[in-house]
């Protein structure tokens, strides 16, 4: 061993070919996770398209953790039917873990129900779309 230490063409090589081969994986599966959000994100603004148009136009991006908490709480107008904007407002602070300002609450709350009141849906509030939808949020 001390033979091949003091021997000056000795040269220790890297083994780089696995590292860049976990590169290449883990680039490519970064790449796969992008496309899956990016399809299931198409799906779900399909589904609202039927059952909630205007909730396509009140969140952006719709993935974000505010605009998921509302179309599960709320996949259908008729869903508000009944709700004020103070119930409205505490059940979304209750149903995000995402702590948010009361004063943003209440202005999506005061919007959606205003947006709700407008909206004429293509779908039943007790259609599979929207069970489809729920399953992808």
């Amino acid at each position: 061993m001390a033979s091949i230490a003091d021997d000056p063409t000795f040269v220790v090589k890297p083994n780089t070919e696995n590292v860049y081969q976990q590169l290449k994986t883990l680039s490519n599966n970064y790449i796969q996770v992008v496309k899956d959000i990016r399809i299931f994100s198409n799906r779900v603004r399909r589904g609202l398209e039927l059952s909630f148009p205007e909730m396509n136009k009140l969140f952006n991006p719709i993935t974000s953790t505010l605009a998921l908490t509302f179309i599960r709480l709320f996949p259908h107008p008729d869903a508000l039917i009944g709700m004020t904007r103070t119930k409205l407002k505490n059940l979304v602070l209750k149903n995000t873990s995402k702590k948010i300002s009361q004063k943003l609450a209440l202005e999506k709350a005061e919007t959606l129900l205003e947006v709700s009141r407008l909206s004429y849906p293509a779908i039943d509030m007790n259609d599979v779309e929207i069970v489809h939808t729920l399953y992808l949020v």
